[in-house]
């Protein structure tokens, strides 16, 4: 899944290369898209998350992941991993690579 945060991000990238590589990374690979007009929802769901101390981008992200339905958010901010909810499972990729061995 992508979302109006991920891109709006990247925009902000100085390194061109990168951004057009994420870019074109985020179109061929997404199913899901969550978008500008659910803005207000998406802040909503942020700003309960900002409050437990995640970063205000961060929130946004996992808002707009959980707003999606996403069944995981992969990370390897530690400050994002404390962050417990029982909305979303929240890995890092080690983490996530072992659950998926389990289920598989």
């Amino acid at each position: 899944m992508s979302s109006y945060v991920l891109l709006y991000e990247n925009s902000k990238n100085p390194h061109e290369i990168r951004k057009r590589t994420i870019y074109s990374f985020i179109k061929e690979n997404i199913d899901t898209f969550v978008y500008a007009d659910i803005a207000d929802k998406v802040k909503e769901k942020a700003d309960a998350i900002i409050e437990t101390g995640v970063k205000t981008v961060d929130s946004y992200h996992i808002a707009c992941a959980i707003i999606s339905k996403s069944d995981y958010f992969i990370t390897t901010d530690d400050r994002v991993l404390k962050y417990k909810t029982n909305e979303i499972k929240i890995l890092d990729p080690i983490q996530f690579i072992k659950e998926m061995e389990e289920i598989l």
